[in-house]
Parts: structure tokens; C-alpha cells; sequence
């Protein structure tokens, strides 16, 4: 009897828990399918701590060949939150609810008045960027709004670069920050569930109405769960977000960049070679479309130096800089904006001497050639230049070998009469045998 008491109790507390769950407010999924968001029935917590504060966010995606940290672009962002469409419809799948049924209501337009949200965001080469996804909070204070009735409150955000308004100029913003602009759109709606508050009075206040969930997605379609003739498709064009991210058909605003490393080799100076002496190279960035302020990190190992410290301008601001490389040396430019052209220069600072250069990883730019004054700072050894890079990163790899004379220069001097002598023997020998056959022949 006891077992069957213990038995009872457990199905009686299965049964609790299973009606609790089915009504519960948030359902734990993150697809848009039907049945599960087919509707937008289950709309996401609000994220700040405030249940009248929601967070939309902003991605900006980093991409680089080597996955490295770039310093950021300088971009900016307005944002403006309006009303939306009203009347739009929106339908409770029938497994949302116990008993089951299905629930359709249709949208508010937005309630404006009161409403407090973050109208810009930044980035700047203050900030670093890690490859793959970056993000900034737009945050939405609903404190402040008198809503006057439960239901779904359907509002637009619309994102454009700082102060621009026409298509060309926003365009022209992006490129200007070596940004890629989204391939989806500049716009979100965003529908927020409201309901009374536990304290509700009926003095029809800002704090008699609880935000209880929201939904941000990318199109302003009705999403009706009970037409299967519209379902698929208004579901599949909606596309829930977390605001401008990464999301099926809206991909978000990208920064590529690639990196150069410049290394060296000395070659038959053992000196040089002992010491890593360090030669001076100057390296020359070229991108006429990048304006807004840029900064590519500079690092070199133990055998070079970074030179002059960058300070963040356009990049064809950054037009000479200065690191030295010796024997072994390596200096590596990360972040630089997609389709900048790069000169390196190598010059020979030694006083006397002579080098033959080489160059690897170079394209058909490329040019080597010995320095017809060594002793001239102006000089250029090498020219290596890329050509227009997408995303990809390049390595020059200089070697320089000692070019010797004899001490005397005697070989020199000697060698056109030597040749002239070894000639003279030559026709000496051969015009003896010649005459050697004809008398064995006579």
C-alpha cells in the first residue's frame, strides 16, 4: 500500500510540472519554424534588467586571413525608431497553449511618445576587432510609454551611416571606412509584447504595462500559422534576428583586411650576418577610396625594428613609413583595409659596399637591381609592390648578397690582354696542326 502511495504522488507531481510547462510564457527554441515562432508566439526575454529595457544589436564583422586582431575602421551608425504598421496579423501556433487553442490578434502601431533608445553607435582605431563577430548594444527604454491596451506593439528601427541620407552618400560612407556594406537591409522591425502590470490600477500610466518579450525581425510580412498558403514563405522572409547580425538573407556589415610581413636574409657578410645589421626600408600604402581614419598594427621581431610610431589617418596618409630589417628580421603590418596597394623599399646604408637583392612572394612588379651609388640614402635596392589585394596576405622575403671586387682590381686590368693572348696562342696551335695535315697528305 505504501509503494502505491509513493507511486500516486509521483504522477501527481509529473502532472504538476507537465501543466506548468504548458504555460509557460517562453518557449525554449531559437528557430523560426512553424509551430515554434511560426507566429512569433514565443518572443525572446527582454536582455537589460529592467523588464521595460530591450537590447537590438549591432554586428560588425572583422574578417582577416590570419584570424588576426585588426584595430577597427572608423564607422558610425544613426538609428531612428518609429512606429510600424498596425493591423499586421499574428497567430499562436495551437501547441502554444493549454487547453489547446489558437490565438490570432493583430498588430499596434508602435506607441512613440516616452520612448528612449540609443540613436548612435561607433567604432574607432581606438578599439580592436577580433576576427569573426563584433557587436554594440542599441538599447530600448519602453519606461517611458503609456501603451493604454495589452497587445503586440510593432515598431521600425532604421540604421544608416552617421548624417547620410541618400543612397549614394551611404555608399559612399561605407566604402570611404573600407567597410562592405550588408547585403540585407538597413531596416528591422521589432514587435514587443506588452501586458498589465501586476500592479495594474487603471490610471493608464507608463507603469501599468509590462514588456514581457519582443521579437526583432527582418521583413514586415503578416505571419499567419493557419494559411499553409502563406506560411512557408511570410516565415521564411521574416528571419528572426537579434537586430542588424548575421541572419539568413541580412548579412551584416563586414571589415576585410589582410596583413604584409616583410623579411630579410643577409648572404657572404658574415658581419651582417653575425650581427643583424639592421638595413632601413620604407614601406608605402595606397588606397584611394579609404578616407575615414585607419591604423594597421606594426610588430617586428628581435631582429628589426618597427620605426616611427603610426598614429590612425587614411591610409594614404600613411605613405612613408620607416622600419629597419637586419639578418633574420621581420616586420609585419596587420589590418590593412581590402584593395590597398603596398610599396616596400629596401636602402643600402652600408658605406662601400654592394649588394645583389632578390625578392620572393612578390608579383610581376617586382624590380632588384644593385645600387649605383651605395652611399646615397636615396637609393632603393628593391621595389616589391603588391598588386590589388581582396583578402589575402603577402610576404616579401628580401635576400641580399655580398657583391666582392679583388683587392688589387689587377684581374681586371690584366684580363682584356689575357684574352687577347689566349686568342693569339689558339690560332697558333690550330694553324700549326693545319699545316701538319696537309704535309701528311702530300
Amino acid at each position: 500500500m505504501k509503494q502505491l502511495t509513493r507511486i500516486a504522488a509521483l504522477v501527481l507531481v509529473i502532472a504538476v510540472v507537465t501543466a506548468m510547462s504548458a504555460t509557460t510564457v517562453f518557449a525554449a527554441a531559437d528557430t523560426l519554424t512553424n509551430g515554434v515562432y511560426g507566429a512569433f508566439s514565443t518572443p525572446d526575454t527582454p536582455t537589460v534588467s529592467s523588464e521595460e529595457k530591450i537590447l537590438v544589436v549591432k554586428e560588425l564583422v572583422s574578417t582577416n586571413a590570419d584570424a588576426s586582431t585588426v584595430n577597427a575602421p572608423t564607422m558610425s551608425y544613426n538609428y531612428e525608431i518609429t512606429a510600424g504598421s498596425s493591423g499586421k496579423e499574428i497567430t499562436d501556433a495551437t501547441s502554444a497553449h493549454s487547453p489547446a487553442t489558437s490565438v490570432t490578434v493583430e498588430t499596434k502601431a508602435g506607441i512613440t511618445a516616452g520612448l528612449s533608445y540609443t540613436t548612435s553607435l561607433a567604432w574607432t582605431p581606438a578599439e580592436t576587432l577580433t576576427d569573426g563577430s563584433n557587436y554594440k548594444n542599441i538599447e530600448i527604454d519602453f519606461s517611458g510609454v503609456n501603451f493604454g491596451a495589452a497587445g503586440v506593439y510593432r515598431y521600425v528601427i532604421t540604421e544608416k551611416p552617421a548624417n547620410q541620407t541618400t543612397a549614394a552618400n551611404i555608399s559612399a560612407a561605407y566604402a570611404a571606412a573600407g567597410v562592405t556594406e550588408t547585403t540585407g537591409t538597413h531596416v528591422r522591425y521589432l514587435d514587443v509584447y506588452v501586458k498589465p502590470s501586476a500592479t495594474y490600477t487603471g490610471s493608464q500610466g507608463a507603469d501599468d504595462w509590462d514588456v514581457y518579450g519582443y521579437v526583432c525581425f527582418t521583413n514586415n510580412n503578416e505571419i499567419d500559422a493557419t494559411d499553409s498558403s502563406t506560411v512557408e514563405p511570410d516565415v521564411a522572409a521574416a528571419v528572426k534576428t537579434n537586430g542588424f547580425v548575421s541572419a539568413s538573407g541580412a548579412n551584416p556589415d563586414t571589415y576585410y583586411t589582410f596583413n604584409v610581413t616583410i623579411d630579410k636574409t643577409v648572404s657572404g657578410d658574415t658581419y651582417l650576418m653575425a650581427t643583424h645589421g639592421k638595413f632601413p626600408f620604407t614601406v608605402a600604402f595606397e588606397n584611394a577610396t579609404v578616407t575615414a581614419n585607419v591604423l594597421p598594427i606594426v610588430t617586428a621581431n628581435s631582429y628589426a625594428t618597427t620605426g616611427s610610431a603610426l598614429s590612425a589617418g587614411d591610409i594614404n596618409a600613411i605613405t612613408a613609413h620607416d622600419p629597419t630589417i637586419g639578418h633574420q628580421g621581420t616586420v609585419t603590418y596587420t589590418g590593412i583595409p581590402s584593395g590597398t596597394k603596398v610599396t616596400v623599399y629596401e636602402t643600402n646604408n652600408q658605406t662601400g659596399i654592394t649588394y645583389s637583392v632578390s625578392a620572393s612572394g612578390v608579383d610581376t612588379n617586382f624590380t632588384a637591381e644593385s645600387v649605383a651609388n651605395p652611399n646615397s640614402s636615396s637609393s632603393a635596392i628593391a621595389n616589391a609592390q603588391t598588386a590589388l589585394v581582396a583578402n589575402s596576405d603577402k610576404a616579401f622575403s628580401f635576400t641580399n648578397t655580398l657583391l666582392l671586387i679583388s683587392p688589387t682590381g689587377y684581374v681586371a686590368r690584366i684580363a682584356p690582354y689575357t684574352m687577347i693572348l689566349g686568342g693569339g696562342i689558339a690560332l697558333l696551335l690550330l694553324s700549326r696542326k693545319h699545316k701538319r695535315e696537309e704535309e701528311e697528305e702530300a
